[in-house]
């Protein structure tokens, strides 16, 4: 009986002996982004530019946050008349009174507008490969992202040329869907002179993307992502009316596809691996002999 409770304890004693190994994990990453934005309403958008810069804290494999910051252009070049501008506030002269939208040759107007932004969130990152379930051992990784952020935008509309004499869209036939965008270019001077809100406005961001990302050395890190930004106006492409010159009440999205270079820091932490532990007992008087 007396051999069977040293026996017991040495076991004990053996499961609670560990010792202390270094180890080191993923602490902060700083990158910047850059790409194409797009504003997606009811003007057609044109290819904007737009960069970043973030700040991810590693929780751990599976899961980090991150705090971004951005800005960018976007534009687009609408194909479809509205006559519902000619009662708006800021466009019947409020804001540049040298322009006197009350008196222009037509009563229907192109909104081709120019949107510049900033922007920041807070996002959280999701490496969905890092999950057990697929085993991952390369350097690649797809990610999915979701987050809330804030915007301020400021959209304006190239309306008039340099003498601050609105054009005559009566030229434009909508009918002819195939010259309306060669008669437009033609027609503007590239100049967005008149804003559609007095100052900027401000709008919320609800953001959801996916991307994948290469790990190419231990810091540095390639990434390819999307980001759509649900927003809280319908105004961030200049306008509200649908092509029945009908508000459609719809708020406008926010594209953005970029690439980013980050570099990673790391963290030595201390973990308790278990250790073996064999004990020495003196033998029984039978063992002995």
């Amino acid at each position: 009986m007396r051999y069977f409770i040293i026996l017991i304890i040495s076991l004990s004693f053996q499961l609670n002996i560990s010792a202390q190994q270094d180890t080191t994990i993923q602490n902060w990453t700083f990158g910047a982004e850059k790409g194409f934005a797009q504003i997606a309403g009811e003007v057609d958008p044109a290819s904007g530019f737009a960069f970043g810069f973030f700040a991810e804290k590693n929780i751990n494999n599976i899961f980090s946050a991150r705090l971004q910051f951005g800005m960018g252009g976007v534009s687009g070049q609408d194909l479809t008349p509205s006559t519902n501008w000619i009662n708006h506030p800021i466009w019947s002269g409020k804001s540049n009174a040298a322009i006197n939208y009350n008196n222009a040759p037509t009563n229907s107007i192109y909104n081709n507008f120019e949107t510049n932004y900033m922007e920041g969130s807070l996002q959280g990152i999701f490496n969905l490969t890092q999950l057990s379930f697929f085993k991952n051992k390369s350097n690649f990784d797809v990610f999915l992202l979701g987050g809330v952020g804030v915007m301020q935008y400021e959209t304006k509309v190239d309306a008039a040329n340099l003498n601050s004499n609105i054009y005559d869209f009566s030229i434009l036939n909508p009918t002819e869907e195939d010259r309306i965008l060669p008669d437009l270019n033609n027609l503007m001077d590239g100049r967005y002179e008149t804003s559609i809100h007095e100052k900027p406005e401000i709008t919320p961001l609800y953001q959801a993307g996916a991307g994948v990302k290469w790990r190419f050395k231990k810091n540095l890190t390639l990434a390819l992502s999307h980001r759509v930004s649900w927003t809280g106006k319908d105004d961030l492409d200049a306008s509200q009316w649908n092509e029945k010159n009908e508000l459609d009440n719809v708020n406008d999205l926010h594209h953005f596809t970029s690439l980013s270079l980050s570099y990673t820091f790391y963290k030595t932490k201390k973990v308790e691996v278990p250790k073996p532990c064999l004990l020495y007992t003196s033998p029984s008087p039978r063992d002995r002999g």
